[in-house]
């Protein structure tokens, strides 16, 4: 007696057991459930979480953290090398004032954006309830020499 065998685009299937229908196996195949592909913006956002956990491993332990900052500096060095990155001195002036001026900018951006969260900050101090008594309690000293 010969083995049941069957023969699908992609694969063949053989069978030991008697008793084998194959249009049942061929519905069952079809009925499968198709795996829900992820897009690649989803797959992008699952990498850059899953580097981060890593990293926030990593600066938790400092053996694993000078390792890291030493790979990241040999990296760097590595590409400079290699002409991939290009310091101040090797753009022409025109494209070293260019790049001088988005420093300037982002420097600017960087500190009006410190004041910002400054003046929230004390604003919340200066609104927020006291939290202890001895804030409560605050008398105003009078100068005795004053009078």
């Amino acid at each position: 007696m010969s083995l049941p065998s069957v023969s699908l685009p992609y694969f063949t299937i053989s069978f030991k057991a008697e008793g084998y229908d194959p249009k049942l196996m061929k519905r069952r195949s079809a009925m499968a459930k198709p795996k829900n592909k992820k897009s690649t913006e989803e797959k992008l956002a699952l990498q850059r979480l899953y580097k981060r956990k890593k990293y926030e491993e990593i600066k938790k332990d400092p053996e694993k953290y000078a390792a890291q900052k030493e790979k990241e500096r040999l990296r760097y060095l590595r590409r400079k090398k290699q002409k991939k990155l290009k310091t101040i001195d090797d753009l022409t002036p025109r494209q070293q004032r260019q790049k001088r001026k988005l420093w300037r900018e982002s420097r600017h951006r960087y500190v009006e954006k410190k004041k910002k969260e400054k003046i929230v900050e004390q604003m919340l101090i200066d609104n927020s309830p006291p939290t202890s008594d001895e804030e409560t309690l605050q008398v105003p000293q009078v100068d005795p020499l004053e009078d």
